[in-house]
């Protein structure tokens, strides 16, 4: 059987989050595709963090995202270990801020997804 990856369930409101049977090749492909698309911004925060520890603004920067955007991505992949917070930063209007780097988890949740081309 297929290695699932960590977001291999949808999280929209109301999604199932019953577990797939990846040895289908049609639904897998499908319910990955899927699952993706569901986490298109997080899997954007990941791919972000993955050379360097950023703050919470510098992300939103390199994105083009909104800061609620960003910081409950922050939060969500906090949640489920694939980010962590070391030292602060100045912001561009000089408070200090979090540094967020990825954990061995989010290094091997990118490793994954470059590999597969994402």
């Amino acid at each position: 059987m297929k290695e699932k990856l960590l977001f291999d369930k949808p999280v929209g409101r109301g999604e199932s989050t019953s577990k797939i049977d990846f040895d289908h090749k049609t639904s897998g492909v499908a319910f990955k595709n899927s699952s993706v698309k569901a986490n298109t911004v997080q899997h954007s925060v990941l791919m972000a963090l993955h050379k360097t520890g950023l703050i919470c603004e510098e992300v939103e920067e390199v994105l083009g995202k909104s800061h609620q955007s960003v910081s409950a991505c922050l939060t969500a992949l906090k949640k489920k270990g694939l980010v962590y917070k070391w030292g602060t930063q100045k912001t561009s209007t000089g408070t200090p801020a979090n540094v967020w780097f990825l954990t061995v988890s989010g290094v091997r949740e990118v490793k994954r997804w470059k590999e597969m081309n994402f």
